[in-house]
């Protein structure tokens, strides 16, 4: 079931019941705190095992970009509208050098796909796993992304990154 794919709220609606969601990998389990990954085809992704740990890792699509993405949605019960103000924190894993950026819409620039800052791969990154934090300004989660999703992941340049947590904090709205 797609949670945030089915909200009868609209888009001038919104909701804080919490000022934070995500999704984490705990040994051998998923753990689900408001965040859902939405299969579509624009955004294959698969549950693998890197280093004896689970993560979501973005597959490549058969489309001929070499950009992957995976789509997230987030509860519409917890949070839902905008603006809000606050930071992506990622734990993840690439297999090589490059970059990759978290999309999202926002209601400051009125851009569908805002981006937050790149987060680059350095060479001698490749194959560890990093934790790094992104801000974001002025976001609308509103289901509005591919199969209802709040905001996506995108990798440049067929990087393959593989997730192992990821948490979105409210700051501010």
């Amino acid at each position: 079931m797609v949670l945030g794919a089915s909200s009868s709220l609209n888009a001038q609606e919104k909701v804080l019941n919490s000022e934070q969601v995500g999704f984490s990998f705990a040994g051998s389990e998923l753990v689900l705190d408001g965040m859902y990954n939405i299969p579509v085809s624009d955004g294959p992704t698969s549950v693998v095992t890197e280093d004896d740990q689970l993560a979501l890792r973005l597959d490549e699509k058969s489309s001929a970009s070499s950009t992957r993405y995976a789509y997230l949605a987030i509860d519409d019960s917890l949070i839902f509208g905008g603006p809000f103000n606050g930071e992506f924190v990622i734990t993840y894993k690439a297999d090589q050098a490059g970059s990759f950026r978290i999309h999202y819409d926002s209601l400051e620039t009125g851009k569908r796909h805002q981006a937050t800052e790149y987060v680059t791969i350095e060479e001698e990154d490749v194959g560890k796993w990093l934790t790094t934090t992104r801000a974001f300004t002025g976001a609308q989660f509103v289901n509005s992304q591919n199969g209802g999703a709040d905001c996506r992941i995108a990798a440049s340049g067929g990087v393959t990154v593989c997730v192992q947590a990821l948490t979105l904090r409210i700051t501010s709205e």
